[in-house]
């Protein structure tokens, strides 16, 4: 399947949410900003984007498991890694800006970050890789002995990434298993409703199954675009308002691997109808596919390891002298010229390099 140039916008709008979310909260904490800067709900976009990619990335390949994963692996942990020695060296050049200005924002959100422990220690820990591959103790698939809770990041989006390999791991399984028999992927496809209920794992099931069904949409097929229309609005109001019954997101979400709570739930529902909706609403896809969302979904990546690092060390330093405003614009415009010298110079090597990686397995095999 051709990369649709309408899903990296979709991906670069998703994380220009990200964005807006932590800024928002930090320098403008009593002002509500709706799906415009709803994070949660981006959040489940990235994960129901990767399942719907690396469905069709890892059926055209045959490369072993070993290949492909480590790949994966490569391609997230490396810009993640670089991202957390940032964290650190800015957070040495701007330390104690960050409490400060939560004090006169009397902002929660920067407060609560802002108190974290970062010891010395602790960004050691993170680059020891454990963090990644395992996940932050409060918010981690499986719990292990010395996993950092994820308030004690000094780069507190990492801890999807964790996500995105086990997800990834996942979404290969599920792809091999098809290849190899339809009986033993419906067994998988059936596990995974009890196994993980709602949470981030079924966004990246739901992804692939959204993948499979997308193939045949283009040929016979009746127009829904207006089903897709009313799927987006849905979706939009969903991830936006604040009703979501908290008994029915108790009965939805699975316990095991992260409490659940009626916010997320219906961030997710709601990005799942986003989704579904894009995929639905041909009209849709130029605005989507247009350069400047384009651009953002090539550099989202990049934007998501870096904004929040610069935001809470050059962004809580240009607020102390220059205010909200000031702060929110330069530092925002610093997140987007870094992520360009980012993009090029760390993640386009580093998939190139993952690139070679499989392509030289495949040869071999």
């Amino acid at each position: 399947m051709k990369r649709a140039g309408y899903l990296d916008g979709l991906r670069g709008l998703a994380c220009l949410q990200v964005v807006l979310a932590h800024y928002g909260a930090s320098f403008f904490p009593h002002t509500y900003f709706g799906f415009v800067a709803d994070g949660d709900s981006a959040v489940a976009l990235f994960f129901l984007l990767s399942g719907f990619v690396l469905t069709s990335s890892f059926e055209r390949t045959q490369a072993g498991a070993a290949a492909i994963l480590s790949a994966r692996v490569l391609r997230l942990a490396v810009p993640a890694l670089l991202s957390v020695v940032l964290a650190v060296l800015l957070a040495g050049l701007c330390g104690g800006a960050a409490l400060q200005a939560a004090t006169r924002l009397h902002s929660p959100f920067l407060t609560v970050e802002a108190l974290a422990s970062t010891g010395n220690a602790l960004p050691l820990r993170e680059l020891s890789g454990f963090s990644l591959l395992f996940g932050y103790a409060d918010v981690a698939m499986v719990k292990l002995p010395g996993q950092l809770m994820r308030i004690q990041s000094v780069n507190g989006p990492l801890w999807t990434m964790s996500y995105e390999i086990w997800g990834s791991a996942w979404i290969f399984l599920l792809v091999r298993a098809r290849q190899r028999s339809n009986t033993a992927y419906r067994v998988l496809l059936a596990a995974s409703v009890p196994l993980f209920g709602v949470n981030e794992l079924c966004l990246f099931t739901l992804g692939h199954a959204a993948a499979r069904v997308a193939r045949g949409q283009n040929e016979g097929r009746r127009d829904a675009s207006l089903a897709g229309a009313v799927l987006i609005l849905t979706g939009v109001e969903l991830c936006g308002a604040h009703w979501f019954p908290p008994e029915v997101a108790a009965v939805l979400r699975h316990g095991g691997l992260v409490q659940p709570y009626a916010r997320l739930v219906q961030a997710e529902v709601g990005a799942v109808a986003v989704f579904i909706g894009v995929l639905l609403c041909t009209p849709m896809r130029p605005l989507l596919a247009a350069w400047l969302p384009r651009h953002l979904g090539r550099l989202s990546f990049s934007i998501y390891l870096l904004h929040f690092p610069v935001m809470m060390d050059i962004g809580t330093a240009l607020y102390l002298r220059l205010g909200a405003v000031a702060a929110f614009t330069v530092s925002l415009a610093t997140v987007f010229l870094a992520a360009e010298v980012f993009a090029r110079y760390v993640d386009a090597p580093v998939i190139a390099a993952a690139a070679r990686m499989k392509a030289a397995a495949w040869h071999r095999a």
